[in-house]
């Protein structure tokens, strides 16, 4: 058995451990409490560091003592119908992470490998910019194009939301009766505030468009070069937007 083989069944063992434990979680949020919460955090704890070595977001272990309850002791807040106000925060918290291992996991599986952004660039970006990336590009490998344009066109308003935000003038992206307004606009704006320069941002048109026409037209089909072009432009305004953020 090859090199390549072993560590594709070793992600496929990864994938069916972490489909599980998701399975199991997503029973206790719903009500059916099989598992105590300390122990779906030892199953978070035990994946994390195997997590880490491959996926492009790292998270941090969760101090398991913190929510030592016994199950008479869940059982009870149950009863009272307060268990969700204490504990529902951290096991939605250990979901959501399980939907972004899943996701690298399926990246990682299929076609071949092709990053939208390079590294330095990537860690830049905040999780829930990661995850619509990410998201981009395993539609790109599966070549699922339409749904690829959708989102590169998400990448990029979401993208100029968060720039705005960190510099404190999402005012800037509504309208006179407070509506946000559109892409369009959006990027006008940027371009006005030196947030992306003239000759990206007269570009991005392209960006819309294409995100446009996969989610509202039947009629036309896109092709890997319409993608293609769209990817190189959302590299390099995330690079412009982030230029100078540290913060992972």
């Amino acid at each position: 058995m090859g090199t390549k083989q072993i560590k594709e069944e070793q992600l496929k063992d990864l994938y069916s451990r972490l489909l599980l434990f998701k399975e199991h979680l997503e029973e206790d949020l719903g009500g059916k409490f099989y598992l105590s919460v300390v122990e779906h955090i030892n199953n978070y704890n035990l994946l994390l560091t195997e997590m880490n070595k491959i996926s492009r977001i790292h998270f941090d272990k969760i101090d398991v003592a913190i929510y030592q309850l016994s199950k008479s002791q869940e059982e009870r807040l149950i009863e009272q119908g307060i268990f969700n106000q204490y504990y529902g925060s951290i096991l939605s918290a250990v979901d959501s992470r399980f939907d972004q291992w899943l996701l690298d996991l399926k990246n990682l599986l299929h076609v071949e490998s092709r990053k939208f952004v390079p590294d330095e660039v990537y860690k830049k970006l905040s999780n829930p910019i990661k995850r619509i990336v990410d998201e981009a590009s395993g539609c790109y490998e599966h070549k699922y194009l339409t749904a690829c344009a959708v989102m590169l066109r998400k990448v990029l308003e979401d993208s100029i939301y968060l720039k705005f935000k960190m510099e404190n003038k999402t005012s800037e992206l509504y309208d006179k009766e407070h509506r946000r307004i559109n892409l369009d606009k959006m990027i006008e704006k940027a371009k006005q505030l030196h947030y992306i320069n003239s000759e990206h941002a007269n570009c991005l048109a392209k960006i819309k468009l294409f995100g446009d026409v996969g989610a509202h037209s039947f009629k036309i089909e896109l092709w890997d070069k319409d993608i293609d072009n769209c990817i190189d432009l959302i590299r390099l305004v995330l690079e412009e937007l982030f230029w100078n953020n540290n913060k992972p």
